[in-house]
């Protein structure tokens, strides 16, 4: 009982804060506090800045010595390739020419 009570407790902790500002966005929206320019002037901040921020520091913070797998990378490699044939020749019989 103790581990469901604590696998509660970590899920509730991953996914509350996101309801909590799920629920923020709402009550803002229908009290006329967000308009659509916040939104857009909002969206565009957070897709053309802070996410590639974000992205750039996760990567520079990341210790690749530790994740270089040559046979995982090789699969990657591969698998990306193998798809790409795949919907290559698959485009050829759908799309029309």
């Amino acid at each position: 009982m103790n581990q469901l009570f604590d696998s509660l407790l970590f899920s509730l902790a991953i996914t509350g804060p996101i309801c909590i500002l799920l629920l923020l966005g709402i009550v803002l929206r229908k009290s006329s506090m967000m308009n659509e320019g916040f939104i857009d002037g909002a969206s565009r901040l957070v897709f053309n800045i802070t996410l590639p921020l974000l992205l750039f520091t996760s990567i520079a913070q990341t210790n690749f010595s530790q994740m270089a797998n040559p046979r995982l990378i090789l699969y990657g490699i591969c698998a990306t390739l193998i798809a790409f044939l795949i919907l290559e020749c698959l485009a050829n019989y759908i799309t029309p020419h």
